[in-house]
């Protein structure tokens, strides 16, 4: 959450530019050097060295932030944090359009939506997110309570998390399932229907 703080208008204004010219030249050529070293090097079929060329174009805001502090480095970071966070958005891009083309070369054909839709569940994620951002910058009664509600899944262990959501969005006993219940409308199965288990990924 700390690189969210780079993200202020201003300083997008004064750098916005720069720091998407940047953010696609080192994600994209990181992608490409991946997939080439899996088919070229490793001799990898070309689908599964298209995915990993797509995750490996991934970075970790977090581990840049605390490497930062760590080591107690000095000077201008603003463009190296925007950078390192709007990797992630593009990599979450590059893997959508990956998977489609990899589900292309095995199907023997494509179709738009193949790549429209996981392209589409991202834009809905990210406005998501923005939407939530917005509302817990706002100062109204109860914000304090739902702050630490949002912001819960991030400082609870791994395991503990997915146990929770687990039971959260358990088909038979769920909270989400029960909760739905008490208007009359039948729960789906969120974490084994196909339809349901983007959205089901998107709450988690």
């Amino acid at each position: 959450f700390s690189a969210g703080r780079y993200f202020r208008i201003a300083d997008l204004k004064r750098s916005g530019g720069k720091v998407l010219a940047v953010t696609l030249a080192e994600a994209l050529c990181a992608a490409v050097a991946v997939t080439l070293t899996m088919i070229f090097v490793f001799r990898l079929s070309v689908p599964f060295a298209l995915l990993l060329g797509a995750i490996g174009c991934a970075t970790a805001p977090a581990s840049t932030i605390m490497t930062i502090r760590q080591y107690k480095a000095k000077g201008h970071f603003i463009l190296l944090l925007q950078v390192t966070a709007l990797d992630d958005a593009v990599a979450l891009t590059a893997f959508s359009v990956c998977t489609a083309v990899v589900n292309a070369l095995q199907t023997g054909h494509i179709q738009f939506a193949d790549v429209a839709l996981p392209l589409l569940w991202n834009l809905g994620a990210v406005a998501l997110g923005l939407a939530l951002a917005v509302l817990l910058s706002k100062e109204v009664k109860g914000m304090p309570a739902f702050r630490t509600i949002y912001y819960l899944p991030t400082v609870v262990p791994i395991v503990a998390s997915a146990m929770l959501f687990l039971w959260v969005l358990n088909p038979e006993y769920g909270l989400l399932n029960n909760f739905l219940s008490w208007f009359g409308i039948r729960g789906p199965s969120w974490l084994s229907d196909p339809k349901f288990t983007k959205i089901s990924l998107m709450i988690m």
